[in-house]
């Protein structure tokens, strides 16, 4: 056993001074020690385990923690950044200078595709440690190494969270990153008013005669306008020149070539139209069929907050002939939104959807006259003649949440098909008590009469005397 496990030390500490003699033994094995540490962090298994053992050595540790660092470029990135964490938790000058040069090696080297992605986890994983370090050569190189590596979003966070205004044009330029373009919106917001005129430049469009603009550069424009955006809404009410130049950027935005652009000036301006709104509101309805999912719910929360503004573009959606492929989903969405407004207006509209082919389409229609004042409850009576079961059960549901089911045509949903419907009714005309005797009693005599079919009038009879019965043996018990 070791004389340091024998005098009670713990083998991983640092060694003690003593004796020349004893302090060379306790030297050598306390490199041993080191080393075995050091080692553990190329171990998959438990690398990460083995950082503390390591940080307690100081900057014992930093040279061989950099020596990991810096080494060969791999395809597999854990060893080398739990080496950046062990550095980053000592946190000596020593240690801060070991990463500063381990960033300026890693982030010039020339890999080949299968390593950069790890390698570019590995430059991220310092560039963060670094953020927090102050000092000139650190921001530097931050920056040098942002130069390069524009598509690594920890280096954007990095230097983002430094707050200097000498990165703010380069934080810009990551816009056009598809990989970095998110933290590049994030680090530009932290920065207030002071970024907006980068935003303003950013969102401008390619000179007439240019070539053609490629994707990520359009992207990268319409998040630059709608950062614009979130300043705008954000600034304070009093209109100064930075203000007025942020919204004068955003209208000039709505007549963009780009219609994702546009799309995206529309959502920014949609809390503060202006004089803007009729414009605003088409490039928003007309978006309702084209837009990706992942931004839908913005062009639709968008229209709402334009309000009854919306209305009239929503019910010429509506109202349109039904085309092909995207149009049908064009439709259902102002539906929903026309409930969502609140769109009296849309009502006829809404109700002339009983006729509709799609279900999708007659279902939306109910929940968005669901939405509708309660003068406005006549439009849905129409959907308890659908030939689907769940229409009409959605707008009898409707009917009945609004308490403007009458007597009369809570009986003649006895005959309904659908089990469900018929339970409903059998549950609100029981509470309704001898208020209903009569209808019902009208509904069994009259039975044979009408154009119900054979299945339909028995149905009828069936629930009515059932709760004739019913209501009488409860009144009789409780008069």
């Amino acid at each position: 056993m070791r004389e340091s496990a024998q005098d009670g030390r713990d083998a991983s500490a640092p060694p003690a001074r003593g004796s020349s003699g004893a302090a060379d033994r306790a030297l050598s094995e306390s490199a041993d020690t080191l080393g075995a540490a050091i080692a553990r962090l190329s171990n998959l298994h438990d690398g990460e385990e083995a950082i503390p053992d390591v940080v307690r050595w100081g900057d014992l540790a930093v040279p061989a923690l950099e020596t990991l660092l810096r080494g060969p470029s791999q395809s597999v990135p854990h060893s080398r950044c739990w080496a950046a964490n062990a550095l980053s938790a000592i946190g000596s000058a020593a240690a801060n200078d070991a990463l500063l040069r381990a960033l300026q090696d890693v982030s010039g080297r020339t890999l080949p595709a299968q390593l950069e992605e790890a390698e570019t986890v590995v430059l991220g994983r310092i560039a963060e440690h670094l953020s927090a370090v102050p000092g000139e050569p650190v921001s530097v190189a931050l920056l040098d190494t942002l130069r390069i590596h524009r598509s690594s979003p920890s280096c954007v966070r990095a230097v983002g969270s430094r707050r200097e205004m000498r990165s703010v044009l380069l934080l810009a330029d990551c816009l056009f990153e598809d990989s970095s373009r998110n933290a590049a919106v994030a680090a530009l917001a932290g920065f207030g008013a002071d970024a907006v005129p980068y935003l303003c430049r950013a969102a401008l469009p390619p000179a007439a005669g240019e070539q053609m603009e490629p994707p990520t550069h359009i992207e990268g424009r319409r998040a630059a306008v709608s950062a614009l955006g979130h300043w705008l809404s954000d600034a304070p009410g009093d209109r100064d020149s930075r203000t007025t130049g942020v919204r004068e950027a955003l209208v000039a935005a709505l007549y963009d070539p780009q219609r994702s652009v546009r799309v995206g000036a529309a959502i920014a301006l949609s809390r503060v139209p202006g004089d803007s709104a009729s414009v605003i509101t088409h490039i928003l309805v007309s978006a309702l069929a084209e837009t990706p999912w992942q931004q839908l719910e913005s062009v639709m929360d968008a229209i709402e907050s334009l309000g009854l503004r919306a209305e009239a573009p929503l019910c010429a959606v509506i109202g349109a002939r039904p085309g092909a492929g995207s149009d049908g989903e064009r439709r259902i969405r102002a539906v929903t939104l026309a409930g969502r407004i609140g769109a009296v207006g849309a009502v006829p509209v809404l109700a002339s959807l009983s006729g509709a082919s799609e279900e999708r389409l007659r279902l939306e229609a109910i929940r968005a006259l669901a939405r509708m004042p309660s003068e406005e409850t006549p439009a849905l009576l129409s959907y308890l003649r659908d030939s689907s079961d769940s229409v009409r059960r959605t707008a009898f549901s409707a009917l009945h949440r609004r308490q403007a089911l009458s007597v009369a045509r809570t009986v003649e949903s006895l005959s309904d098909r659908d089990a469900r419907i018929r339970r409903l009714a059998r549950v609100l005309l029981y509470r309704r008590g001898r208020e209903a005797l009569p209808i019902l009693i009208h509904a069994v005599r009259s039975a044979g009469d009408g154009a119900r079919g054979l299945v339909s009038r028995l149905r009828l009879c069936r629930e009515a005397l059932a709760l004739i019965i019913a209501i009488t043996i409860r009144s009789q018990r409780f008069p």
